[in-house]
């Protein structure tokens, strides 16, 4: 009985003491909720995003001016009275189109007289050209003429003089026999006296017909006499006075018709001058002439323009760039350029031109950074704000600039269950949006983007909004 009743106590002190147990752990367990609930009433709502990896650049952030490599006055070679103007403000225009026409008439008419004298002149230079073919053909003559005389007889037209001379001798010979002989017989009136007189007659002209041969060759082989020979040079003398007179009418029909097609050619090209055209292609940006108006022309230029044309598809920004900083701008390099005067708005540029030389007072030098397919909106001297894209990095851990906090250490808030831990990290490249980090942080960890400025380590967090990635 008596160990019966100590199993009894024994039980009961066990059961006392579980019943002290479970009230401490209840107590427990309720100053945990209140800590809990605590704490949950002192946490600071925060917004986090995810860290994954991305691209960054850094730039060199400047500003400068537009302006563009293409643009040009548009002035009237020649002065005259303006009959059409083609084009307004803000059209645009093509490299050769016409944009402005001068009135024509009296440069019409000029080119109208000017073609009449080019005419006029070239049928007298043919009628010119003509006459020294006709003085050359009489020198020619002359010249031949001359030649021959003082040339003399040739060996064969002496040879057949010698053989007249021959020829009648004989025949004046064969007329003396008949002629002795019928002398004779009419002597003897063997023959009537017609028949004597035919016989004379017939020696007669047999003596003529001798002397006459003698007399031919006597004139071959003595030659051309002086006086004939001075006729002939005198004549080739005035063939070669008439063959330069020729000439010189030749020379000066010449001179006439290069004259009248200069003339021709001067109206021409004031006609091709009432055309006004643009040098380039590109958008009209100033118009100060109206149909009627006297256009100067570029000699008496004294104002503005007619018309100015510029292309924006050249357009460029330049600015300065710290010298110790060049050294990290390329040719060719990326440039992002934002137009105060085309909000809302962004363009990419190319870097075109660097100036290696420095600016002694600013310490800076001159890049041209040009736009690429600008938009018509842009215009020269607007204010223009260029990012430099001078490094790159692809597939790095990327923040917000502004998740990073420095307190003589950069480091961020990353939530870790219900509440924050600084988190040191090492930065890579930066620009005025982002930062890389290249150490500190791994991909799928969440960090405080909104709030961190206002927790410490260890403070608890609500999160209020959860971001995709940071």
């Amino acid at each position: 009985m008596r160990k019966f009743g100590w199993i009894v106590g024994l039980i009961l002190i066990i059961a006392a003491l579980g019943l002290l147990v479970l009230r401490s752990m209840d107590k427990r367990a309720a100053e945990r909720k209140a800590e809990a609930e605590a704490a949950a009433a002192h946490a600071l709502p925060v917004q986090t995003a995810r860290v994954e990896l991305g691209n960054i650049e850094a730039t060199i952030e400047t500003s400068g001016t537009i302006a563009v490599r293409e643009e040009a006055d548009i002035v009237a070679k020649i002065p005259g009275r303006v009959a059409s103007v083609a084009v307004d403000e803000g059209d645009t225009v093509r490299a050769g189109q016409v944009v402005i026409r001068l009135e024509q008439d009296d440069i019409l008419a000029q080119l109208d007289q000017a073609k009449a004298a080019v005419g006029a002149a070239e049928a007298q230079l043919l009628q010119a050209r003509t006459g020294v073919q006709a003085a050359e053909a009489q020198r020619g003559a002359a010249r031949a003429q001359l030649t021959a005389i003082r040339t003399g007889a040739r060996t064969q037209e002496r040879k057949q003089a010698e053989a007249a001379v021959a020829q009648a001798r004989a025949n004046l010979e064969n007329a003396r026999s008949t002629y002795e002989r019928m002398k004779k017989l009419c002597d003897a009136g063997g023959i009537s006296k017609q028949q004597m007189d035919l016989v004379q007659m017939q020696y007669d002209v047999a003596k003529a017909q001798y002397d006459s041969a003698q007399e031919q060759l006597s004139l071959v082989r003595e030659g051309a006499r002086k006086e004939d020979i001075e006729a002939a040079e005198q004549r080739l003398r005035q063939a070669e006075a008439g063959v330069a007179q020729a000439k010189s009418a030749v020379k000066a029909a010449e001179a006439g018709l290069m004259q009248a097609k200069a003339a021709l050619q001067f109206a021409e090209v004031q006609l091709a001058n009432t055309f006004i055209r643009s040098p380039i292609s590109g958008r009209v940006s100033l118009r100060q002439t109206e149909p009627g108006e006297m256009a100067p022309g570029a000699s008496m230029m004294r104002g503005v323009p007619l018309l100015h044309v510029v292309n924006n598809q050249t357009a460029y920004v330049e600015v300065s760039i710290p010298d110790v900083q060049m050294d990290e701008v390329k040719r060719g390099g990326t440039a992002k350029i934002t137009i105060d005067g085309i909000p809302g708005r962004a363009f990419r540029g190319r870097v075109t031109e660097l100036n290696p030389a420095s600016d002694p007072a600013s310490r800076s030098c001159r890049v041209k950074a040009s736009l690429e397919n600008p938009s018509p909106d842009v215009k020269p001297g607007m204010f223009a704000r260029v990012s430099l894209v001078v490094h790159q990095r692809q597939g790095v851990v990327v923040l917000p600039r502004h998740v990073v906090m420095e307190k003589g250490r950069n480091f961020v808030m990353v939530k870790d269950g219900n509440v924050a831990r600084e988190r040191e990290v090492t930065l890579g490249l930066v620009n005025q949006e982002q930062v890389e980090v290249t150490s500190g942080l791994r991909p799928g960890e969440e960090v405080v983007v909104v709030g961190q400025e206002l927790l410490k380590d260890g403070d608890p967090i609500e999160v209020t909004k959860q971001g995709g990635r940071s």
